[in-house]
């Protein structure tokens, strides 16, 4: 696999298409296809997705990785591997010859080689172009190739739009990319009839590999481990280093095929025009093959819902211009915003419009600077994702929803459901889903007026929303170097705890595992167990609590454990986070998520802040406000006590 040496800030883009495929056939309407009626779903997502790439991320340097028609090593090794999928869907078959011609006009790099998989082929590419100084970036929504994810090696959700680095891996996983493959050993992978150890999910794998860090390791400590879950183990041994190879990505492929340049050619223009006609995507031709005249066209107002899917390929493709955007928004007072497949939409009267992410910012400014109000569904996100300055609320469904009945509502498609038993899929055309904001609308504000809602609605819930958003975005401010501080303090204190316990026992322990502490307590110590769980003895702080006079290493345990959760709850956890931009820490406010009203935040979680002990209202030294300014702490201490009080007088 030859390949130039290049500047080590290039980046090289390994696709694995089968995984994009299939995930756009089932993404995208089973409704679209040409004039000849050959389906185009599946080839309009990729391709879709293909443009969009390269324009966003400036690829010069990307090889699209193709599965082989004769089946991979893997069914030699295991004959039931992947025998659970059924017969490819024949309006999705068809579409497939398709697939290479589009790449091959886009002057895509292909490769494909009998015997392996894409995944095999990307392992194999990224292994020698990071020799090359090449940053590797695979391109794919499946979960395997976290096992080859590093420090030059990531991986990018184009659907979800999630990239994970190494972090993010461990974060998504909670193991270590080098461990994904003994993960799924253990899970299986049910969409590749991997088996896995029968009777262990991910939380179970995820516990055994943060312990034990290998599957190798895991079976030689089998007497060590509790006693279901290792005879679990122990049956399903042979199926775990099976399911071990087969979803061990290959590194080392010998290609057969040479790639002589990852490098991105010209496109084939004629050629892709005439592939385009074919498909009768007319947008694509304009985008990819442009006359000098062409221009980026207004896509059509909102048909009635009897022919709206007759417009769905229409509404579903690309953006006006600008100033044209501006021009027909900006006599209507109030618009709603929505989002499909990560793609967002504005609607307006009886028309919709599709937005380029790039645009996002400027369509913001623009409502803001307009005095143009604000529809849809959680419209914090939406702000949040526009950069919204200063935006005006006029109707937000979700809550609405939280008002009706208070507690978690769920997303867009779960209350539409619910409250218009209308369905909302991936199959829906932008115009078909903004009407089902509408109907969804008219129902819950009937509902709001029939239980007098709608002034609590308006005047406090309504101005409330902008009032959050302008918190998050405003942020706190924190005092790295006072963290810094506290965390030399608290790290000096474990080390000093962690003394005398193991002073007090005689050997050293892992003091954050509940199986080895339940040991030293009860089986080294002779102290009383007070409560038994599926997995052993408990030690959780209410056991500990009861136990604080039998012992004395019981207080410097519940010390140690205290000292722990500040650490890496708050101490380590808190900095990462702040905004480099700001300086901030932007937590995101939940307004409708509790029954009883109460406002809660998370990433992070600030109304936790400890203040029961000294070391814990120390960590509020942190939280500091700008100089000549203060920040005022105010508690609703018992507020309904208070209010049953008041009632009841």
């Amino acid at each position: 696999m030859g390949i130039n040496a290049v500047s080590q800030d290039k980046k090289l883009y390994l696709v694995d298409v089968s995984s994009l495929f299939f995930r756009a056939y089932y993404a995208i309407s089973h409704h679209l296809s040409s004039s000849k009626g050959l389906p185009t779903n599946a080839l309009y997502g990729l391709l879709s997705m293909t443009e969009k790439f390269i324009r966003e991320h400036k690829s010069e340097y990307i090889v699209y990785c193709f599965d082989h028609e004769k089946p991979s090593f893997r069914v030699k090794i295991y004959p039931e591997y992947k025998a659970n999928r059924g017969e490819v869907p024949e309006d999705l078959k068809v579409q497939i010859p398709y697939i290479k011609k589009l790449v091959s006009a886009l002057g895509i790099p292909m490769v494909e080689q009998a015997g392996y998989e894409a995944d095999d082929l990307i392992g194999s590419l990224a292994t020698t172009a990071q020799k090359q100084g090449f940053k590797i970036v695979i391109v794919s929504g499946d979960k395997d190739f976290a096992q080859i994810v590093s420090s030059s090696v990531s991986l990018y959700d184009p659907m979800k739009e999630i990239s994970y680095n190494p972090s993010g891996v461990q974060q998504k996983w909670g193991v270590r990319p080098e461990q994904i493959n003994d993960y799924l050993a253990i899970v299986g992978d049910s969409s590749d009839n991997i088996p896995g150890v029968f009777g262990i999910g991910p939380k179970g794998a995820k516990k055994l590999l943060q312990e034990y860090d290998s599957l190798e390791q895991i079976y030689k400590n089998l007497d060590y481990i509790q006693k279901k879950t290792a005879e679990k183990l122990r049956n399903s041994k042979k199926e775990a280093f099976l399911s071990q190879e087969l979803a061990h990505i290959v590194t080392n492929v010998g290609l057969k095929k040479q790639v002589p340049s990852f490098h991105r050619q010209p496109i084939q223009t004629e050629t892709l025009r005439e592939l385009l006609r074919e498909l009768d995507f007319k947008t694509f031709e304009k985008k990819l093959c442009p006359s000098p005249s062409t221009k980026t066209e207004l896509v059509g107002p909102a048909s009635p819902p009897q022919k709206i899917k007759k417009l769905s390929s229409n509404l579903r493709l690309h953006c006006l211009e600008w100033d044209e955007l501006k021009s027909f928004i900006q006599p209507y007072g109030k618009v709603w915003c929505f989002s499909q497949e990560n793609q967002y939409f504005l609607a307006y009267k009886n028309k919709v419009i599709t937005l380029e992410n790039h645009n996002l910012q400027r369509v913001g400014q623009f409502f803001s600077d307009r005095r143009i109000y604000w529809c849809g569904y959680d419209l914090k996100k939406i702000w949040k994702d526009f950069d919204c300055r200063h935006p005006l609320p006029y109707w937000c469904a979700m809550i609405a929803a939280y008002l009706i009945e208070p507690g978690p509502p769920g997303g867009f498609k779960k209350v539409c459901l619910k409250y218009t038993g209308e369905v909302v899929d991936h199959s829906l055309a932008p115009g078909e889903i903004y009407q089902r904001h509408k109907k969804l609308n008219k129902e819950l504000e009937k509902q709001l007026k029939e239980r007098n809602m709608i002034e609590l609605y308006e005047k406090v819930e309504l101005a409330l929303i902008s009032v959050l958003y302008g918190m998050e975005k405003k942020g706190i401010m924190l005092d790295p170097l006072e963290l810094e501080k506290q965390a030399r303090e608290v790290n000096q204190k474990i080390k000093m705890t962690e003394k005398e316990i193991f002073d007090y026992v005689k050997h050293e322990f892992n003091l954050s595992s509940p199986k080895q502490l339940a040991d030293v307590l009860f089986k080294e110590m002779g102290l009383s167990p007070l409560r038994k769980t599926k997995t052993g003895y408990s030690t959780d702080m209410d056991v500990l609590n009861k136990l604080r006079a039998k012992h004395p290493v019981i207080p410097l345990v519940l010390e140690h454990r205290e000292l722990f959760k500040l650490k890496t709850t708050y101490i380590e956890a808190l900095p990462p986070l702040i905004n480099k931009k700001t300086g901030r820490i932007h937590t995101h406010f939940r307004q409708a998520l509790t029954a009883t009203g109460r406002l809660s935040s998370i990433n992070p979680n600030l109304q936790n802040i400890p203040i029961k002990t000294r070391r814990g209202r120390k960590i509020r030294k942190a939280f500091i406000a700008p100089k000549g300014k203060k920040i005022i702490s105010a508690d609703y201490s018992q507020i309904e006590l208070r209010i049953l009080a008041h009632i009841t007088e």
